[in-house]
């Protein structure tokens, strides 16, 4: 429950703004290097600002499940795409 949690906010973190307002379409997806921009300062946001992160998910499994989710991010994607990224790598 706890880690469904964490995925919960980490999807709503990275829900990219503009998507609401902009058709996002593969003509105005993202670059890998900004995509690896957000997902990095995302990352350093958890890691510096929540109050107990490992104590719902412990440091190495959080760390694998960063990397990996990070090493998905190697091409173009839509705001949508970008977003399934993350059940191939936060389980529930």
């Amino acid at each position: 429950m706890k880690s469904a949690l964490v995925v919960l906010v980490i999807l709503l973190t990275l829900l990219p703004t503009h998507a609401q307002t902009a058709k996002t379409t593969p003509e105005n997806a993202f670059t890998p290097q900004q995509l690896q921009q957000d997902f990095g300062l995302t990352r350093q946001l958890f890691e510096t600002m929540h109050p107990a992160l490992y104590d719902v998910i412990a440091k190495e499994k959080l760390d694998h499940l960063w990397d990996s989710t990070s090493r998905l991010l190697d091409h173009k994607l839509t705001a949508f795409e970008f977003l399934t990224c993350y059940p191939q790598s936060f389980p529930n």
